[in-house]
């Protein structure tokens, strides 16, 4: 294979997981993951973030896609989709506190990133709790929070 066969071959996931193929895109991105193994390197972390977020859309793995995410934001610190990909898998994974630290980890890298913007819009901003003096996790601010919802 040749040297550029691994970042073709990502190329190709990310146009599949454009036209909303996550079937090819995730076949495409592991791939790309096993060719710069072969060659005995260590996958780029764009390689591994892009495989996890599609392997928590597809197949629902997120444990083992939260790690592949991880492992990329490690690898690309410098790389912004890469922490939207990690806080999107946080998302589903039910983690919220996880996700907006990755969301706003890649604001601090580019700050005008309109994917991390609108994910975390789209989290909502929480409200205060009723009873300041009380953790937000007391039994008597969740009461309160609930009874008061709009």
């Amino acid at each position: 294979m040749s040297e550029n066969a691994a970042e073709r071959t990502f190329r190709k996931g990310k146009a599949a997981l454009q036209s909303g193929d996550l079937i090819a895109a995730l076949a495409h991105f592991e791939a790309a993951i096993r060719i710069e193994q072969r060659r005995g390197i260590r996958p780029a972390g764009r390689y591994l973030s892009y495989y996890g977020a599609c392997l928590a859309l597809t197949t629902g793995r997120l444990e083992e896609a939260r790690d592949a995410c991880e492992r990329g934001v490690e690898a690309e610190f410098y790389n912004a989709d890469l922490q939207l990909n990690l806080g999107r898998v946080c998302l589903q994974a039910g983690d919220r506190a996880a996700a907006y630290r990755a969301f706003r980890a890649g604001l601090r890298l580019q700050g005008d990133h309109r994917g991390l913007r609108g994910a975390l819009q789209a989290m909502g901003i929480r409200r205060r709790p009723r009873l300041a003096f009380l953790r937000r996790s007391h039994p008597f601010n969740r009461v309160l929070g609930r009874l008061s919802a709009p």
